[in-house]
């Protein structure tokens, strides 16, 4: 794990300030309408800033990368999701995870999705449980 304050960690603030700005310049363009960066923990933790556009409050949550795994697993993507859970129970809000590296399970989930013909085709056989296994995966 990397230090604090280390190479790792400049980069990983560097790929959160990019993001942050890229979400101010669409309150600039008028695309957005507001921007609150850094809520105190007592309001939303776990989040960076949380952006309205029209009746859309979006919390977004940026992480560089995945230490250790070179990808994001689902469990390491539920435990970081879980502060979505409470946000998403209130119509009107929006989480995104912004991150540089993806969770394998979920391209092969989207690249079987794409492979179907239609829903039914995926459910039964692109969401087969022996082919939903760890071992099948990836």
């Amino acid at each position: 794990m990397p230090l604090p304050g280390g190479s790792s960690d400049k980069v990983g603030n560097r790929y959160e300030a990019r993001w942050t700005v890229d979400r101010m310049i669409a309150v600039l363009t008028g695309k957005s309408e507001s921007i609150r960066l850094e809520p105190p923990a007592s309001i939303d933790n776990g989040f960076e800033f949380f952006l309205r556009r029209g009746s859309v409050l979006g919390y977004h949550q940026v992480k560089r990368q995945q230490a250790g795994n070179g990808h994001w697993t689902l469990a390491d993507l539920a435990a970081v999701l879980e502060n979505f859970r409470s946000k998403l129970a209130t119509e009107g809000t929006e989480c995104v995870f912004v991150s540089t590296q993806d969770a394998l399970e979920l391209r092969e989930l989207g690249e079987r999705a794409r492979a179907a013909q239609s829903c039914a085709e995926f459910k039964a056989t692109f969401l087969a449980p022996e082919l939903c296994t760890p071992t099948a995966v990836g």
